[in-house]
Order: structure tokens, then sequence, then C-alpha cells
């Protein structure tokens, strides 16, 4: 489970806090939107930065302290459809704990600190349903470069178990206040760094286990005022 707040300082700027439960982490970012396409912008222009902290075990959770650079641009279509492109730098990412990597030497996988960074290019996408645009179907999908970087259990990660993607179904109230989305994705929590390379997503059709299914179906609930 994952709760957040996010304050608007100004048109365009938030403040947001967040904390997520399997690792205990904590974010805290900036999104700022300078360029919005309902000012006859032809689109919309921003960044987020955070910088998170993780209070797990150490036995469970390395590089407990991490953060993220984003930057987004985004379009309405015909006033239904809805496109996105992010280019995302993320710091410290490989959170697996008790990682081992055999660097070729002939000592054969031995353990091994992985701080690297890892860069994400994302897409996603929202198509408005209904004479009142109320509803909509939602896709998101992260891709990680270079796709096999990090150090896992005695090899590199997987390029399957580190590309994370959401398929979802947005209902809001006519107010606009309320906002509720069921989802399906290979992402255990909505923390930043975790959908990152070395975080918590899966790969959802795995050969090595009992079922050929490994994903979540979870649901977001926000709700908007004014002060």
């Amino acid at each position: 489970m994952s709760l957040g707040v996010a304050y608007g300082v100004i048109d365009g700027l938030d403040i947001v806090l967040r904390r997520s439960n399997s690792r205990k982490g904590y974010e805290l970012g900036v999104k700022y939107i300078p360029v919005q396409q309902e000012y006859g912008f032809p689109v919309s222009f921003g960044g987020y930065a955070s910088i998170e902290y993780y209070r797990d075990f150490d036995t469970n959770t390395a590089n407990p302290v991490s953060g993220n650079f984003q930057l987004m641009l985004s379009r309405i279509w015909f006033e239904r459809w809805t496109t996105m492109i992010l280019a995302g730098y993320y710091l410290r990412t490989n959170h697996a704990a008790n990682v081992q990597f055999d660097f070729g030497d002939g000592a054969g996988p031995v353990a091994a600190t992985d701080t690297r960074d890892t860069v994400n290019v994302g897409f996603a996408t929202q198509i408005r349903l209904g004479k009142k645009r109320y509803h909509s179907i939602d896709l998101e999908y992260l891709f990680p470069l270079p796709v096999s970087a990090l150090y896992w259990e005695g090899a590199l990660a997987d390029q399957a178990n580190i590309g994370a993607w959401a398929v979802g179904w947005t209902a809001i109230t006519p107010s606009k206040k309320h906002v509720f989305k069921v989802f399906l994705t290979n992402t255990r929590e909505i923390h930043t760094n975790l959908v990152a390379p070395g975080g918590q997503t899966r790969n959802p059709f795995p050969t090595d286990q009992k079922y050929p299914f490994d994903f979540f179906l979870g649901f977001t609930i926000s709700r908007k005022w004014a002060l």
C-alpha cells in the first residue's frame, strides 16, 4: 500500500510526500510544470525530482537512500486522447539485498555492491470514454536503458524482470475532485524508485514457478481539496 499527499504551492508547482509499505519507503518530491497546454501551448512540459529513503532491514533492502529525476512531455488530442513521453534518471536503483556477481576472474559469484544508476524511457496514454469523458482506459510502460545493467543473484538482471507496465480503467466524478482507478501491473508498489530497474517489478510470465502469471491487481483513490 502507498499513501501520498501533494500540495499545490502555485499553479504548476506541487510538493509531494509519499509512504509505501513493503519496504517502508518514504519519498519527498517536487513537480513543476511551467508549460501547460491549457494556457495555449501546443504541449505540456515539466519535471519531477525526489529523494527516497527505505527504512527496511539491511538483509532485505540495499541502497536505502536514492533519488529520481524525470522530464515529462504530454499532449491532449481531440479532447479525448492523452499521450505522454517520460525520460527518467534514477539513482542507486538496485535495492536487492545480498547481490552476487561473477566477474569472470575464476572466483565464481561473489558478494557485490551495486550502487549504479539507471535510465528509463516511458510512454503513457489515456483514452477518455463516454459523452462527458468521466471514464478512461489507461496504459503505461517504462523501458529501462540499458536493459540488463544491474548485478543480480550470480548474473545480470533479467530484462523481463525490470520493464514496468500497467493497464487500467479510471473513473472521475462530475466535480473532477474524486478519481478511482483499477489496474493490472507487474510493479508491487507505486513508488518512483521501485518502478526503476532493480526495484519491485516482476516478470509477468515466469517459467520457473507453479503459476504461469505473476502480476498485481491494484487500485488507487485520490481526492482534491481547495484551500
